[in-house]
């Protein structure tokens, strides 16, 4: 059961992966209204940032050294070598590259380079740090030439999400980051090794952009609000950001957990992944660059900017993105499939309390 309960993530992003054509029915019910949108309902920015750069992608492999089975990913700008780098832990079971395939393109085509570490589905969840951080630091020893370990940032979905902390946490040590260093963490699972010390000893000048999806029904949204209100990053430099869906004229882009991984992710991608993408450069040009406009798109206290998720076909704004210095959840725990006071939870003391399941949310 446990095995189970630590595997769901995984099982969820798999069930809707393997839905093949001849299922449109069951597809169509998860995304309600889908089938009644246009190619490009919410586009993608023109310029700036959000758009795609000009760089051609490359990309290489090779096996994860710490593990059997697993093989770590780089992908890299041609002709702008060594660059800043992201280095991404992606959920649990979605360990395929192709399912953040256009996230990834979007940030080798503005100049940075992306590590994909795998790492295995089954077993313990704990020693999967091991092989995400093994994998990372193997392709900085192998791979220098395309690596920029003054500049770095740390992207996680789900699993990945929750464990990103904790990779920024082992880049410090490392002396990885002395020109900056970003985290952009996505409706994260539990954090297993972060301790309340590790997050008052967090370096403050980290920036943090923490997103979390309105109906995502996996990760309880505790996770990211816990780490978000006790790492050791002044307001100024951390944001908040949860993301709505929006229905218009029968066309439905949902904000739930598969946000940012898709099957064949290049045919899916959407408004949603796009200004995702508009708050991860501008937080990453930031970080790297100090530029102010950047500034007040990722990390601007509730600016119409960094509120701004995109306007659809017919020029109406898609709903704004919500950002808040005390963020609540959008459901009670128990309405979650991971609740925050679950036992495998090792922060589970930091979860607020609750006056009912599916109810009102008690003192914090």
């Amino acid at each position: 059961m446990r095995w189970l309960q630590q595997s769901l993530p995984g099982i969820v992003l798999w069930l809707i992966a393997t839905t093949t054509s001849a299922q449109a029915g069951p597809l169509a019910n998860l995304f309600p209204g889908q089938s009644a949108c246009p190619a490009v309902p919410v586009p993608q920015a023109a310029g700036g940032y959000g758009a795609n750069g000009s760089y051609t992608q490359a990309s290489l492999s090779f096996k994860n050294p710490v593990t059997v089975g697993e093989k770590v990913y780089i992908y890299y700008p041609q002709g702008a070598t060594p660059a800043p780098t992201i280095f991404f832990s992606h959920a649990f079971g979605a360990r395929d590259p192709d399912r953040y395939s256009s996230t990834i393109a979007h940030l080798t085509s503005l100049g940075y380079t992306v590590v994909f570490s795998q790492y295995q589905t089954p077993g313990r969840a704990d020693p999967k740090y091991d092989v995400l951080w093994g994998g990372f630091q193997a392709a900085v020893a192998q791979h220098p030439e395309l690596i920029d370990t003054s500049r770095v940032a740390f992207f996680g979905h789900s699993f990945g999400g929750g464990a990103s902390p904790r990779m920024a946490l082992n880049a410090k040590a490392a002396g990885w980051g002395s020109a900056g260093t970003a985290m952009y963490i996505m409706a994260p699972w539990y954090s297993l090794r972060l301790s309340d010390g590790d997050l008052a000893g967090f370096d403050p000048s980290v920036k943090l952009v923490m997103t979390v999806y309105d109906e995502d029904s996996t990760n309880d949204h505790q996770m990211a609000i816990d780490v978000y209100d006790h790492i050791a990053i002044p307001n100024s430099e951390k944001a908040f950001i949860k993301v709505f869906s929006d229905t218009e004229a029968g066309c439905t882009l949902t904000a739930d957990h598969t946000l940012p991984s898709k099957e064949n992710q290049a045919s899916n991608v959407n408004g949603l992944d796009y200004w995702n993408w508009y708050h991860m450069d501008a937080l990453l040009a930031y970080t790297f660059t100090a530029d102010g406009v950047a500034k007040d798109i990722a990390l601007g206290g509730g600016s119409s900017a960094q509120t701004y998720w995109g306007s659809w076909y017919t020029g109406r704004a898609f709903t704004p993105a919500q950002v808040s210095t005390d963020p609540q959840p959008s459901m009670a725990s128990c309405d979650y499939e991971f609740p925050c006071d679950s036992s495998d939870n090792l922060r589970a003391a930091s979860c607020q309390t609750h006056q009912s399941c599916g109810g009102l949310l008690g003192g914090r």
